[in-house]
C-alpha cells in the first residue's frame, strides 16, 4: 500500500544497455574494482544446492532456513 499511496517510484537498470554506452578502456578501472570484490564483499554464501527433480523440497528448505544463505538448484535448462 505503500507503493501505491506514499509517492513511491520503482526504477530499473539494465546493465547490458549501460555498458554498450561505455567504451571497454574507460570500464577498465570499474572492471578491476569488480574483480577485487568478487571474492568477499560481492560472495553469497550457499546454503546447499538442490536438483530440479527436488524443487518443492528446496523451496520448504529455503522458507524455513532463509538466513543461511542461497539455495541453488541445478539442472535447470532452457529448452527452445
Amino acid at each position: 500500500m505503500d507503493l501505491l499511496f506514499g509517492n513511491k517510484t520503482i526504477n530499473t537498470f539494465m546493465l547490458v544497455q549501460w555498458l554498450s554506452t561505455k567504451s571497454q578502456i574507460l570500464l577498465l578501472p570499474t572492471f578491476y574494482k569488480i574483480r577485487k570484490l568478487i571474492n568477499n564483499t560481492l560472495k553469497s554464501n550457499i546454503a546447499k544446492k538442490f536438483s530440479i527433480e527436488n524443487v518443492e523440497e528446496a523451496i520448504e528448505y529455503y522458507k524455513q532456513n532463509m538466513t543461511e544463505g542461497k539455495i541453488i538448484i541445478e539442472g535447470w535448462s532452457e529448452e527452445k
